[in-house]
Formats: structure tokens, sequence, C-alpha cells
């Protein structure tokens, strides 16, 4: 039997090190343990840290292996960091203190070899830009939920965040059930295929198997109503008809949980009719919705908003509610200088007194 060495195989430990397995003494059986000679630590540790790190760890010259060793250790506390609870019973939907961090490089570099010379002369200019800091929310089932703001607050980056696409620099979010996203126009088309083979391409992404979308095929075609345009490539079509073509995929399958992202607004106004209907017609079946949109299929759809101004929320609550106040400071330039944090605050107390 192979024996062991620090709870390591002695053999793997060795080799792990670059060692010879022979050198290496071992406790034999039934004697007290000892304390692991410095070299069989040092293979220990080299297991520990995968092929990937043992590898640089070799070749790279002493002034890059602290970055890496940074670099190692934030990646372990991150995971670390994302060991969440359990999901709360009726909870279909959550987000807990979701901070996303971006990096902006200084404009200036024009190619790949002056950005790795500079970085490494540490002459890079960088600065971190949040977009979005400690969000916190939970959706139930069966809720319909918008969430608003002005352009560029980090609405999409949020749903992005939830439905898997983005990890978060901090927290967490994840959601119980199966899930249709539909965040950006033609977001998983192939240009290239027609629409037909988009729509089994769409669904499979999804999760969904060639038996259920043949049987789902008809009532999909029928309400993106593009006739003969399906067998066309979708680099062909106009925006419209991407959004009919996604919008339909997403709304016949049989999903829990529908992510949208201002796709709504896309369209000519029979078929925003059409969806409204649809959306209204789910939402009776208990699905649960997370939409980015100002739009007046939010109001009449959503019982719930969340208002997220400068990357934090600053109002979560009945949708009539926050759009007023959303509104009230959106249209009174007196509200432009308050604080995000106390704006909400200042606009409700001024609308009571209307």
């Amino acid at each position: 039997m192979e024996q062991k060495t620090n709870g390591i195989p002695a053999q793997r430990a060795a080799a792990a090190g670059g060692m010879d397995a022979k050198k290496i003494e071992t406790a034999p059986q039934g004697a007290p343990a000892q304390a692991a000679p410095q070299d069989v630590r040092q293979a220990a540790q080299a297991q520990s840290r995968g092929p990937v790190m043992r590898f640089a760890s070799r070749i790279l010259p002493e002034c890059l292996k602290k970055p890496l060793r940074k670099l190692r250790d934030s990646a372990a506390a991150r995971r670390a960091a994302k060991e969440k609870p359990p999901m709360p019973e009726g909870v279909v939907l959550e987000a807990s203190h979701v901070t996303m961090k971006f990096t902006k490089y200084e404009v200036g570099v024009n190619s790949l070899k002056e950005w790795v010379v500079r970085a490494l002369k540490g002459d890079l200019k960088r600065e971190k830009f949040v977009c979005l800091k400690d969000i916190s929310f939970q959706v139930h089932k069966g809720e319909a939920v918008a969430l608003i703001g002005r352009n560029g607050v980090g609405k999409s980056t949020l749903l992005k965040i939830v439905s898997g696409i983005m990890e978060p620099t901090e927290g967490y979010a994840r959601f119980d059930g199966r899930i249709s996203p539909l965040l950006r126009l033609g977001a998983g088309f192939d240009g290239n295929a027609t629409g037909m083979e988009n729509i089994f391409l769409n669904a499979a992404i999804m999760g969904y198997t060639k038996e259920e979308i043949e049987a789902k095929l008809p009532d999909i075609l029928d309400f993106a109503e593009l006739g003969d345009f399906i067998y066309s490539p979708v680099k062909t079509y106009s925006s419209g008809m991407m959004a009919r073509l996604g919008f339909s995929i997403a709304i016949n399958m049989e999903s829990e949980i529908m992510l949208i992202d201002e796709i709504l607004s896309v369209g000519d106004a029979a078929f925003s009719k059409k969806c409204t209907a649809r959306l209204t017609e789910l939402r009776k079946k208990g699905l649960t919705f997370l939409i980015v949109s100002h739009g007046g299929i939010v109001r009449k759809l959503c019982d719930r908003a969340i208002w997220i101004e400068r990357g934090r929320v600053v109002m979560d609550g009945k949708a009539s509610d926050v759009f007023d106040c959303y509104s009230a400071y959106m249209t009174d330039p007196s509200h432009a200088q308050l604080s995000f944090i106390q704006a909400p605050q200042e606009i409700s107390a001024a609308a009571s007194k209307k």
C-alpha cells in the first residue's frame, strides 16, 4: 500500500516537489507521528497550489512572484466569500451585497506590447470604477419587479450578474428555477444562421432538449409572425424582427423566471400590445419577472420597483410609489444636487405634500 507523508501519498508529494520518492523517509506504521521535514512540507504546498501555479513559480522572476501570490490569495478569498447560505423559503432570485468594479486604464496605449511593458514598469495608470455598490434584494416566487434608474447606473450589469453571465467583484447573486433571459437585442443569436436554426440554438442554451423545442416550435413561429423570413439569416433582420424572435422564444418555453432588459421598447405598437397581453397572462400563471424598463408595461405588470442611482439601491417598494418619486426626481431640477441616498426621502416628503 502506498505510504503517506503529511497527509499526501509519498509518490505524489515527491512528484509535486520534483524530488526522488526514495529519498523521502516515512515513519513505520504504528510509530508516533513526527513533524514533517521541510522538503515534504514544500511538496505538500506545491501539490495544493495546482499545476499552473507550480509551473509559474518555477519560471517567473522574483519580482513577479509576489503579485502572482496576491492574485492567488485574492481568488481564494473570493471563493471562500461566495459560500452561500441556503436560499430563503419562497425566494427565487437573490442578490446579496453585490459590488461590481471595473478597471479603467489610461487612454493612449496603442498596442499589447506597450501595455505589457508599461504594466511591468508600473507606469500604466489605472483606476477602479465602481458600477454597483452593496446591492441586496430578494424576489419571491410570482413577483414582478422593475429595475429603474437613469442610463449608466448599472441596471443591465445587475441583470447580467443575477442571471449568472457576470461574476460580481464582491457578494453573490443566485436564482432557483429555470430562467429565461432577454438581456440584449440579438443576444445568443448567430448572425449567419437562420431564424429557425437560432430557435434551436437559443433554446438549447437555455437547457431544453430537441424534443421539447420541437413541441413548442409552432407556438414560437406563430407569435413571432416572421413568415418566410424565419429561413433567412438573422444578420439580415431588423431590430424589430430580432426582438420578435427573441421574445417569442423566451415566453413560449416553460421557464419559471424571466429577466427582461429594455427589449420591450423595440418593435411596433401592435407587437408591444401583444407582448403586454402575453406577459400579463404569464404573470397570472405565477411566473416571476425582473424587468429593466421605464415604459408603461412595467407600471401595469410590476407590483414592486427597485430604483438604482449611482450604483446603489435608493428605493425599494410599491411600484407606483417608486415610479412617482423617480419621476419627480428626474423632472425637478432642484433635486439634481441632492445626495442620491437622501433624494428619495426628500422627494417622497415633497410628493406627499401635494
